[in-house]
């Protein structure tokens, strides 16, 4: 076979790989979490506005427990609040990466939040507004262009 062939071969699974890197698609749903997480505590929802403030009861149990209540920010705990249970899954043939929250109890209580209903206070959090989707997508036009660069520099 053709050596030329053979490098372009080469070449091209290692651009598929880039493509399809495990390493990549992790790091990209980290940053997607980090996003979501900063913004949630900045008490900003994935819609751009501030949040509804808490009930009066609610506030009230906040107070008790030396919470603050002049922002939501939907933050507990920071060890085991809804916030700290935000993770990531990167798909088994890695065409995807999503974001989630890997507790049942803690994605019941993002649900409540999430998902307009009756009686619920509707406070979007666990989704990437427009400008944190260019930043996430940023991060991933990054990490692509380190990986072609390491395979363009093993091609020379």
């Amino acid at each position: 076979m053709n050596d030329t062939f053979d490098g372009l071969d080469a070449f091209a699974a290692g651009l598929t790989s880039a493509f399809r890197s495990q390493r990549a698609l992790h790091l990209i749903g980290l940053g997607a979490e980090r996003i979501i997480q900063k913004r949630t505590r900045e008490g900003i929802s994935s819609e751009g506005s501030t949040f509804r403030p808490y009930s009066p009861a609610y506030a009230r149990v906040r107070q008790r427990e030396g919470l603050p209540t002049d922002r939501v920010n939907l933050q507990r705990s920071l060890y085991d609040g809804m916030l700290s249970k935000l993770d990531h899954v990167v798909a088994a043939d890695l065409s995807a990466v999503d974001v989630l929250i890997n507790d049942p109890r803690k994605a019941q209580i993002a649900r409540y939040h999430t998902v307009p209903g009756e009686g619920r206070v509707y406070r979007p959090f666990l989704a990437l507004a427009p400008n944190e989707e260019q930043q996430v997508m940023g991060l991933a036009d990054e990490l692509l262009q380190s990986e072609l660069d390491a395979l363009l520099s093993i091609r020379r």
